[in-house]
């Protein structure tokens, strides 16, 4: 004989006694009515800020707060990404979930992290950066130079962008090269200073190039000129009195002659 009964919430917590009877004999139980499974769930574990291109880890906490055995599917969404892990718990029972997401440039800025299960959810925000990416600039070149001096030029870098960036800036020009590696955090500015003993001979102009990786570029021309003759100094008759007169005490005496180069 089979029969059944719909337990109800005023059940929970209490036993439901249950009998059977023949004209001969009485059986009866107690059935226990347990809570139903119910999943909350918490971001408990992510970094403020990522940079695009890098992996952000999330780590989800799911607790089943009721007291019964279930599953849950757990969900968690950035920008239209997902990620999804199924679990299994006993009443009160909890576990951590992780999950990593590697945002793109086209997800740069604040997003919501969105976790959750059948019953919850939960968000938080991260903030999303540009990976970093030098600009360059001339601060000081040289618009001429001799063919017997080493050019030498200071270029500044800034990384415009938000992320920790290494790149090589170096010289381009026919007859001039210098390059450098350099580190700046996102936001800061550093001067590099490029040089380069081997001049083209002169006569010539030079069209001298910075650049970066990143494609970012300045540039500037240099005459290269014919260094000048070295000093030669010719000093003319001296011009001083035809005479003097022995004096009583110390005097100063005159001479006069022209320098020239």
């Amino acid at each position: 004989v089979e029969t059944s009964y719909s337990a109800q919430s005023g059940d929970i917590g209490s036993g439901v006694s249950v009998s059977a009877n023949t004209d001969d004999d009485t059986a009866s139980d107690t059935i226990d009515v347990l809570e139903p499974a119910a999943f909350d769930v918490e971001i408990v574990a992510i970094d403020d800020s990522v940079i695009a291109g890098e992996t952000l880890d999330v780590d989800v906490r799911v607790r089943n707060t009721g007291e019964a055995t279930s599953t849950t599917d757990v969900d968690v969404f950035l920008n239209g990404i997902e990620a999804n892990e199924t679990a299994t718990l006993d009443g009160g029972e909890s576990t951590i979930e992780s999950f990593d997401f590697q945002p793109t440039e086209d997800d740069v800025g604040e997003l919501d992290v969105v976790a959750v299960t059948d019953d919850e959810i939960d968000t938080e925000t991260v903030a999303v950066g540009e990976p970093g990416e030098f600009d360059v600039s001339f601060a000081s070149v040289p618009s001429e130079i001799t063919d017997e001096e080493s050019f030498n030029a200071t270029v500044r870098v800034e990384n415009v962008g938000d992320g920790e960036a290494t790149e090589t800036i170096a010289l381009s020009a026919a007859g001039l090269d210098d390059s450098k590696a350099v580190t700046l955090d996102g936001g800061e500015v550093q001067r590099v200073e490029l040089s380069d003993a081997n001049v083209p001979s002169n006569g010539t102009t030079v069209t001298v190039q910075a650049e970066s990786a990143s494609d970012s570029t300045d540039e500037r021309d240099v005459d290269i000129v014919e260094a000048p003759d070295p000093p030669t100094f010719a000093l003319s008759a001296p011009e001083a009195p035809a005479t003097v007169l022995e004096p009583e005490e110390s005097t100063n005496v005159t001479v006069n002659t022209t320098v020239t180069n």
